[in-house]
């Protein structure tokens, strides 16, 4: 027994239907048929199942995975964003690149194209609906909750956000009691500028982007007190590496690699034991390898100029303290 819903009627030419999914020509359904998934997976030239139905029909939303590999630099796409929002028409310019800007922040996304649903869908890290909406006067003076809602619910997302190149003040005070997040063009160009020079977690954009109300220059200063503690994690890690290559041998505790660094540093911005200690660990792990842990204590393995270079490759492992990698 099978449950179907949303069922949609579609007409779609048997031949033409035949050849998109690779069975023979002269086959003919009987009854109910379930496509197989590796038909499905092996789709010739089709971006998804949605878009290649329209495609069939010439009608219906179209499904486009993006990615931001050819798309330039940030500055680039910010300016597009930025010119798109407060063009009314280009609106489908303004949601493509809306779902481009996802991508750059790391997030897998879709733009649908037609279909009177959502404007961009987030698969991960975490489920979301996007409402993207131009405005020639510069901001949106009213929003229809109850649809943005309904779109989320239809795509089973856990959030939906709205970006519009700005809102009226009565639509950020309306986010702030319903299950969405507003967010003007010039706070997303921000989030693209924080990931594109710091190489912010995905992980982390989402957590501020899915909190209820209007997305404002208090969560940007939450994103860079998190920036500015994983920079301060990241030279505690490089002040660990330059302390022992500095000691004269192995140095038996974390609490002695911290006093060579005191004697090395001349701020009073010294990293604490734990610090240190959490340092150590990281380096000496077996995948990083910078720092060797023996019966005597620890030995660096690297020098401080290839400890930059792996410090910036641990750039999505490395945490501020108190936060787990």
């Amino acid at each position: 027994m099978t449950f179907l819903t949303d069922v949609e009627e579609v007409d779609v030419d048997i031949e033409e239907f035949n050849e998109l999914v690779g069975y023979d020509e002269t086959y003919r359904p009987q009854g109910f048929t379930r496509v197989a998934d590796k038909r499905l997976n092996q789709l010739s030239g089709e971006e998804s199942v949605e878009t290649a139905i329209a495609d069939l029909t010439d009608a219906g939303e179209r499904v486009h995975p993006v990615d931001d590999e050819d798309d330039g630099p940030a500055p680039d796409l910010a300016d597009k964003l930025q010119a798109a929002s407060t063009d009314g028409n280009a609106h489908e310019e303004f949601e493509k690149l809306v779902a481009k800007a996802f991508s750059r922040l790391g997030c897998a996304a879709d733009w649908i194209e037609g279909g009177g649903d959502t404007d961009v869908e987030i698969r991960s890290p975490e489920h979301v609906v996007v409402e993207v909406k131009a405005r020639g006067n510069g901001r949106v003076n009213s929003l229809e909750v109850t649809n943005v809602d309904k779109h989320r619910r239809q795509r089973g997302a856990d959030h939906a956000i709205v970006v519009a190149p700005g809102f009226a003040p009565k639509v950020i005070d309306n986010a702030e009691t319903t299950e969405l997040t507003t967010i003007a063009v010039d706070d997303l160009v921000e989030l693209l500028d924080r990931r594109d020079e710091y190489a912010v977690p995905p992980e982390e954009i989402l957590a501020l982007l899915t909190r209820s109300g209007a997305f404002q220059d208090d969560r940007l200063d939450l994103l860079d007190e998190y920036i500015q503690d994983r920079i301060d994690a990241g030279e505690t890690l490089l002040a660990v590496i330059r302390a022992l290559e500095r000691a004269d041998g192995a140095v038996e505790t974390a609490e002695d690699v911290r006093w060579i660094v005191v004697g090395m540093e001349d701020s009073n911005d010294i990293p604490t034991t734990e610090e240190v200690r959490s340092a150590l660990q990281l380096l000496a792990h077996p995948s990083v390898g910078a720092v060797e842990q023996a019966e005597e204590g620890y030995r660096v393995t690297t020098d401080y100029e290839n400890g930059i270079q792996l410090v910036r490759s641990l750039a999505d492992v490395v945490q501020p303290p108190g936060r787990k990698g």
